[in-house]
């Protein structure tokens, strides 16, 4: 039998990264347990019963193996024994476990819209993790959510003055995580907005009543928040955050779009969010505030 590296023995050498977070590390709920054993009765649907056995037994066998056991449960249906493991187990790491090697067997068997109804379920739930590569992976492990998004809570949440930012960027994650692209796109500009009209305020810069982020950005960089020093790459960058996020909350928000308007795909809202966060860091950063 191959020998690699389990979610278990992975997270034995890491540690949990700290701060405000928009996911959930440390529970696997029971629902979203049930939801992943219906996902499994479908993706295996189409095997043959002894096909399905062979490819749990050794998903049982491998878990068993990682966590030091001789066995899941005294079930002799590796099926059952490993959905009856699941329902049963507390330890996260232990559930992620067979989460994975399921997830992998899967994508074995080209089940990959499985593998997208296990992401969405995990990111519908709020829980931190999704199966990439061939791995469940925490998403603050992720290098765009621990060194941007990460920070962007962690500024908003520390202070009062950014509490309509912070619950609109809150807002943002809850929309995106429930598969509503569209709404988690608005969100995240109002985010960034409002993140720059709390620091305008505290200036006693005036602006004028209801500016959206191209207008915000013009009054604050007429006031000097950004250095001198960055001379025309940086207004370059200004430029950028202009036909950036506001131009993708314009064509993809709910801003009195027809009925058929296209869907927003899930990297359309993941961009939004990601590029209202950078935004924001940068403008709380430069305001000291």
């Amino acid at each position: 039998m191959p020998i690699f590296e389990t979610y278990f023995e992975r997270m034995q050498r890491q540690q949990k990264s700290g701060g405000p977070d928009v996911y959930i590390y440390d529970d696997i709920p029971q629902h979203l347990k049930h939801q992943i054993i219906h996902i499994w009765d479908y993706a295996f649907s189409g095997l043959t019963m002894q096909r399905t056995l062979e490819v749990f037994w050794g998903i049982e066998k491998t878990t068993a193996a990682a966590l030091g056991i001789p066995r899941l449960t005294g079930n002799p249906d590796p099926f059952a024994s490993c959905k009856e493991w699941l329902l049963d187990m507390h330890l996260v790491e232990g559930a992620l476990t067979i989460i994975e090697l399921s997830a992998r067997a899967m994508k074995s068997f080209q089940k990959d819209t499985f593998i997208d109804d296990l992401n969405f379920r995990f990111r519908q739930s709020s829980i931190g993790y999704q199966f990439e590569n061939g791995f469940i992976i925490k998403i603050n492990d992720q290098f765009v959510h621990a060194e941007i998004v990460k920070p962007a809570l962690g500024l908003l949440s520390r202070n009062p003055i950014f509490k309509t930012a912070n619950a609109d960027f809150v807002a943002a994650h809850a929309h995106y995580r429930a598969g509503e692209n569209r709404q988690a796109v608005t969100f995240a500009g109002s985010a960034f907005e409002s993140t720059l009209k709390a620091i305008c305020t505290v200036k006693g810069w005036p602006y004028e009543k209801g500016a959206r982020a191209t207008d915000l950005i013009k009054v604050v960089n007429a006031k000097g928040l950004f250095p001198d020093y960055l001379d025309k790459g940086f207004e370059s960058y200004i430029a950028a955050m202009k036909t950036g996020l506001p131009g993708v909350r314009n064509d993809a928000g709910p801003h009195g779009g027809a009925p058929d308007t296209p869907k927003v795909p899930d990297y359309i809202a993941a961009y939004a969010i990601h590029l209202s966060a950078a935004n924001i860091v940068l403008a709380i950063e430069a305001a000291k505030v």
